[in-house]
This record gives C-alpha cells, structure tokens and sequence, in this order.
C-alpha cells in the first residue's frame, strides 16, 4: 500500500486479457401483423350474398363460417369459411350484397405478431439477424425477449432507416398491431 495524503491506498495489478465487450443501440419501432397472420377472405365465384354471420371483433376459428353466398353462374349456394384463428378486423359485405373480387373480410390472427424497428445508417454496421432485442410498449406495461429475424438491406424513402424485424411472442396479448415500441 502507499499513503496518499492522510489516505491509504492499495493497488493491485492484474494480467491483462480478453473480455466480451457489448454496447446496446436504443431503436424505436411499430408492431405489426406478421404477413402470414393476415388474411383477406373473398367470395369463389360471384354471386349475391345470402347470409353474414360475423362482423368486425368477433373471434373466429378456421374453417368457421363467415357468410353464404349464391353463385350468379350456378345458382347453387356455397359458404365462406374462415381461412385461419383470428378476429375480424373489417367486415366489407352486407345481406343482399353482390360478392365479386373484394374482400368481404379481413381477418388476423394477433398472436402472431412482429415488432418492426428503425435503423438509422449509423447503427446499421452493429445490427444483424439472430441479435437478442428486448421489446418494450412506451408504457413499460408489455415486454418481450426477441431476437432480429431480418434486417432489410434497403432504405425507406421517407425516413432514410433500414428496417429490423423481430418475432414476438404475443399470447397473452399484451402487444396489439400498431403499438409504438422501443427496442
């Protein structure tokens, strides 16, 4: 030890060597519908829209009916089913209706859902698929463990960022399409 004034001091000394070094990048982002958890159900053939069964909020199970329809061509009535889990978010059809190319529904499944981040070009060398990313709603209330699943390598036109997605584990439904998140 050596005296400092009317301190004590003791120095050790130690053998440099290696150490994992990290640094964190705060990002800021949206959540949104992974594209395989949306679907935009129409009519097969066209035809006058003889029953609507669900409207927009209601939860629906694949292969669950959504309306009938009678075929111009044919006369003969075939129902519309929904093509997967989900909640309807828009409903585009009404008894007495014509269904031709449209969506008559718009269905999503919110359990599956994607945080989508901004980089800006700075941040982009430090960034990369498979990184670990904590997602956080502004309110602090919903937080996941993620990990970057894709980084798109082009630039958006109006922010000049690149654009990091992360998978998010949403089953208690706590992050909702559309969110602000930071990451």
């Amino acid at each position: 030890g050596i005296k400092i004034g009317d301190v004590n001091a003791t120095i050790e000394t130690a053998v440099a060597g290696p150490a994992q070094l990290s640094e964190t990048i705060d990002l800021t982002g949206r959540v949104a519908l992974r594209p395989e958890a949306r679907a935009d159900v129409r009519a097969r053939y066209r035809g006058a829209v003889l029953e609507v069964t669900k409207t927009v909020g209601d939860a629906v199970t694949a292969g669950e009916r959504l309306a009938r329809v009678e075929a111009s061509e044919s006369l003969q009535t075939f129902e519309i089913s929904s093509p997967i889990d989900g909640v309807i978010l828009e409903r585009a059809t009404n008894v007495g209706d014509v269904a031709g190319d449209a969506p008559l529904f718009v269905i999503a499944d919110l359990s599956r859902l994607q945080a989508e981040f901004h980089v800006f070009p700075r941040d982009v060398a430090q960034i990369q698929a498979g990184q670990p990313v904590l997602v956080e709603s502004l309110d602090g209330v919903a937080v996941a463990d993620a990990a970057i699943t894709s980084f798109l390598p082009t630039a958006e036109a109006d922010t000049q960022t690149l654009l990091a997605r992360a998978v998010l584990d949403n089953v208690d439904g706590a992050f909702r399409p559309g969110m602000t998140v930071r990451g």
